[in-house]
């Protein structure tokens, strides 16, 4: 990772002393070999669980699931507002591979009511609404949201997630 690259090169220096300091303790040649067979049986050790990991397919991840179907049901380029009550996330923008507007920012919702009264959404080609763990604290925020439009319905995605997708519409 990025953290670990900027690193290294310190970790390697002290890495290096380290070992030789060990290989200057260890006088025998047999005690040398018999130190870097250990350190080879230990990163044999930690990596056989990495090489596990490697070949087999992670678990389905429902949130995941949910996101992709739902980004079948909407417009390539129809952006969607997203209420969550956890803090700011990129994951569902990312996942629905859509534009969205977050009512977060970090851990405090915004506030949307400059935007609902200019209609904000509606000028901006806003369509969708998702909620995320059904939004706790946020149900009037997504109430004034859905009162902007003619009419706001549910959409049924074939996928179990903590999510529920609405349509929004003048129609």
């Amino acid at each position: 990772t990025y953290y670990y690259i900027a690193c290294a090169p310190i970790l390697a220096l002290i890495t290096g002393a380290g070992l030789q300091k060990i290989f200057d303790l260890l006088r025998r040649n047999f005690l040398r070999l018999v130190f870097v067979l250990l350190l080879c049986a230990l990163w044999l050790q930690t990596w056989s669980s990495e090489l596990g990991r490697m070949f087999t397919p992670p678990p389905p991840n429902p949130r995941v699931e949910y996101l992709s179907a739902a980004s079948k049901l909407i417009g390539k380029d129809e952006p969607v507002i997203i209420l969550s009550a956890r803090e700011w996330s990129g994951f569902a923008p990312y996942h629905l591979k859509r534009r969205a507007f977050m009512a977060m920012f970090i851990k405090k919702p915004v506030d949307t009511r400059p935007l609902l009264d200019t209609d904000y959404f509606k000028q901006n080609g806003f369509r969708w609404l998702l909620l995320e763990d059904n939004a706790p604290g946020m149900s009037e925020l997504a109430t004034g949201i859905m009162s902007r439009w003619k009419t706001s319905r549910k959409v049924a995605v074939p996928v179990k997630a903590p999510y529920v997708l609405y349509s929004l519409s003048d129609d």
